[in-house]
């Protein structure tokens, strides 16, 4: 779903184009938010963009590098979520408007006057679709204390449908959903801990928004959820679940524990960690037969899959590339801190973000370091298509072009 040119390798410095002034304005009447929410990217104020000084600085001790980044647009907003689907970037702005921006800085729509909805989630493997653009809520501004889910029109971000988890205020989370065929597919839960929970898998018509069918889950929770033949693949804290889309019957499971840690499907595989033996495992998504592990690795960030490799964080610190027909290594790369992001795949290169708010790209082949340099003090989200970067921590949008 992302489009990216490759690069080569050839020696430079680590260093990201000037960044161009921010001059933009920001919406008023910000709703409150957490610590936590406040803690992840940092203020919303137009003064406090990124770490101090006017542009990401790198590591002078650095080297090698193939990649920069150029500033081509600003924007008058900041998001604190981004990620690219279909030829689009998607971000949240502040905590309760979703924005849909091309790669040339254009704003397609925003839901700025979208006033019931409150703490946007967004799942980056369903929300942008040709009919709709979906984005879940982690509760409701008001008395109301429900998630809902929302299906916008793709060109005008005009709202087709919601959808709310309950009535009494036991599912304030819904951050896993995805399309499959005519149905959407959800999962609703509480933001608390095993004994708190009440979740639900829900489907609903695509076009009207008619509730087909749900399934309560008791304190499990759904990780994730994928989409196949007109099955529904629902991951949970135990195991993965195989319902009918359309009719909600229970087809099967996958005997995987798969924790927090989600699931990833392509091309008649589903990839998912498997938290018991530490591996990631594929798994055949037509007979539900594992296919091969990998080695051991400790809750990876991913698996993100590519054309021919997935790739995972590893929180120790290393960027990991596997064959995606036998689940064998074919390179590991290390990072300065933890791997905050799962990596990104893009053509010839795949990204990842740090924990100390570090962008960094690897050949897809090889694993040699291509970009790093430091955009903000903590993690943050992006998102890359046609050669185009956006980040949570800046107004500006970067031209990647090869050394």
């Amino acid at each position: 779903m992302i489009a990216v040119c490759g690069a080569g390798v050839v020696s430079g410095c680590l260093r990201v184009g000037e960044t161009a002034a921010d001059d933009g304005s920001e919406p008023t009447d910000e709703p409150e938010e957490s610590e936590n929410e406040a803690a992840g990217n940092g203020s919303e104020s137009a003064d406090d963009d990124s770490v101090e000084g006017s542009e990401p600085s790198s590591d002078e001790s650095d080297e090698i590098t193939s990649l920069d980044l150029t500033p081509a647009w600003d924007l008058d907003l900041r998001f604190r979520d981004v990620f690219a689907a279909d030829s689009t970037f998607v971000g949240r702005f502040r905590l309760d408007t979703l924005v849909r921006l091309d790669p040339d800085g254009t704003v397609s729509w925003n839901t700025d006057d979208l006033s019931d909805a409150y703490g946007i989630q967004l799942d980056p493997t369903g929300t942008v679709y040709e009919e709709a653009i979906y984005a879940g809520t982690s509760g409701q501004a008001g008395d109301a204390d429900n998630a809902r889910l929302y299906a916008f029109d793709p060109n005008s971000g005009d709202v087709q449908w919601t959808d709310e988890t309950a009535t009494n205020g036991t599912r304030d989370l819904i951050d896993h959903y995805t399309r499959i065929d005519d149905c959407v597919v959800y999962g609703g839960q509480s933001g608390g801990t095993d004994n708190e929970q009440d979740s639900v898998v829900r489907a609903l018509d695509a076009e009207t928004g008619d509730e087909l069918w749900d399934d309560e889950l008791g304190t499990r929770f759904v990780v994730g959820l994928e989409g196949y033949d007109g099955r529904a693949f629902v991951g949970t804290t135990d195991e993965i679940i195989v319902y009918d889309a359309e009719t909600g019957t229970e087809e099967g499971t996958i005997e995987l524990t798969l924790g927090f840690s989600g699931v990833t499907y392509a091309d008649e595989t589903l990839y998912a960690y498997e938290r018991v033996n530490e591996t990631v495992t594929a798994v055949d998504a037509n007979d539900y037969e594992t296919l091969w592990q990998t080695e051991s690795m400790t809750e990876p960030l991913g698996p993100s899959i590519g054309d021919t490799r997935f790739y995972v964080g590893d929180p120790a610190g290393f960027v990991r590339a596997y064959d995606r027909s036998t689940g064998e290594r074919h390179w590991e790369s290390p990072i300065d801190g933890s791997v905050a992001t799962a990596p990104i795949p893009d053509g010839d290169r795949v990204w990842a973000g740090s924990d100390r708010g570090e962008v960094i790209a690897f050949a897809a082949d090889t694993g040699d370091l291509l970009y790093k340099d430091r955009f903000d003090d903590e993690e943050v989200a992006f998102g890359v298509i046609d050669d185009v970067l956006l980040t949570d921590a800046k107004r500006t949008g970067y031209e990647i072009r090869e050394e």
